[in-house]
């Protein structure tokens, strides 16, 4: 099953609306963000302190009577109160959030405990360097997947996450975006490619006087849909609810495009050496097919199927945000290249004569199409040298570093 969370980074050079837009968008969420947080500050907040002081009570109470009567029956009443009092004191670290802002990985952890669902969100338009420090790539991960994630320490209480479920839209400026896609292929992160990635450079024109913008019914209609998703779906202590597809057409289309991907992603296909982002394709727009499931339905989403209408739609996004990922990583697949290529030449020069056969360097986890494709790009740092013919045994295929 896929679940509906998405990763989102928009480059949006600055001084060009970009706060206007988040607000619109983001905006009715966050509005019932702050609502529901004052709410629990006013109402439940209270409520459980006083719960606290009962607790404390029941705690006192039951560890006098143990320490008088050392019974069986006494041990378990005082581990009870000990249980009770923990339970409330866990709740009034953490009321309801829809999103957090500048969290560290403990802090979002903590806060996605608490929530129903252990679902959360970082929508936030100053998104530099929120979420990409290398040494909590394996949460974000995690999060996005929904994996088991378990933070124990000596100094403090561990935290428990069973299927985190954690939704990020990160706007800023493009060259950012282009930094961390050049990063992250340098790397192999398995983080970035999972992101929806748009960025835009748009021209400064003149403001015309009939210039277009959003209508009040269409705002009212886009707070009304939030607000019921949010009540259906996001506050709901009930299991997930699952969607099913109309019918095998839906299956044919994702099953299309996914197999579109793959042969690209071959040996000597145009997207071999970027395949990490490109294998992300098809999962998103799965989830990009949720979304514009929730947003046609609306509170009642989860009784419809999803139809091939809303498949063709989510895949068509799918290949636009594709599209704008790969403006950004062309345009560095030379640079990018030229280092695999250095690392490739690093390696051969610490072998005994500078060189290995095609065979070990895949045994190395080189891909043996590739190994030949930067051979035949960069000359100037790798040789290919094939056995001459009559060379007794099997013809092997060498690279030397030059």
């Amino acid at each position: 099953m896929t679940p509906a969370n998405l990763y989102a980074l928009c480059g949006v050079p600055s001084g060009s609306g970009k706060d206007a837009g988040f607000n619109l968008v983001a905006g009715p969420l966050l509005e019932i963000d702050s609502h529901l947080r004052k709410q629990w500050r006013e109402s439940d907040l209270p409520l459980l302190k006083s719960r606290r002081l009962l607790a404390c009570a029941r705690v006192q109470k039951t560890a006098k009577w143990l320490r008088e009567a050392e019974d069986g029956e006494a041990i378990l009443e005082y581990a009870e109160a000990l249980a009770e009092l923990a339970e409330i004191e866990a709740a009034m670290e953490c009321g309801p959030m829809l999103n957090v802002t500048e969290p560290t990985t403990v802090a979002l952890a903590k806060a996605m405990a608490a929530q129903a669902g252990e679902a959360c969100a970082i929508l936030t338009p100053e998104g530099r360097g929120l979420v990409f420090n290398p040494r909590d790539n394996r949460f974000y991960c995690g999060c996005y997947s929904g994996t088991h994630h378990e933070d124990s320490r000596m100094t403090r209480q561990g935290i428990r996450l069973e299927k985190p479920c954690l939704t990020l839209l990160l706007l800023t400026q493009p060259d950012y975006i282009a930094d961390q896609l050049e990063q992250a292929r340098q790397s192999e992160s398995g983080l970035i490619p999972r992101f929806l990635v748009g960025a835009c450079n748009p021209e400064i024109v003149p403001l015309a006087a009939d210039r277009p913008f959003v209508k009040g019914h269409v705002r009212e209609a886009w707070c009304k849909l939030v607000a019921g998703l949010v009540e259906t779906f996001r506050l709901s202590k009930e299991p997930a609810k699952v969607v099913t597809v109309e019918h095998n057409r839906v299956h044919d289309l994702f099953l299309d495009f996914e197999n579109g991907s793959r042969r690209r992603r071959q040996t000597g296909g145009d997207l071999a050496d970027i395949r990490p982002f490109a294998a992300r394709w098809t999962e998103q727009a799965w989830r990009l097919a949720l979304g514009l499931h929730a947003a046609t339905h609306g509170k009642a989403a989860a009784k419809h199927r999803l139809s091939a209408e809303t498949a063709a739609n989510a895949i068509r996004l799918a290949r636009w945000f594709a599209g704008r990922q790969l403006d950004i990583l062309l345009g560095h697949r030379g640079g990018w290249l030229r280092v695999k290529a250095g690392k490739l030449r690093a390696t051969l020069l610490n072998q005994p004569g500078r060189e290995m056969t095609i065979g070990k360097l895949a045994k190395s986890g080189w891909d043996a199409g590739e190994v030949m494709d930067l051979a035949g790009k960069f000359p100037g740092l790798l040789r290919v040298v094939k056995s001459p013919p009559g060379t007794p045994g099997r013809p092997t295929v060498h690279v030397m570093a030059v």
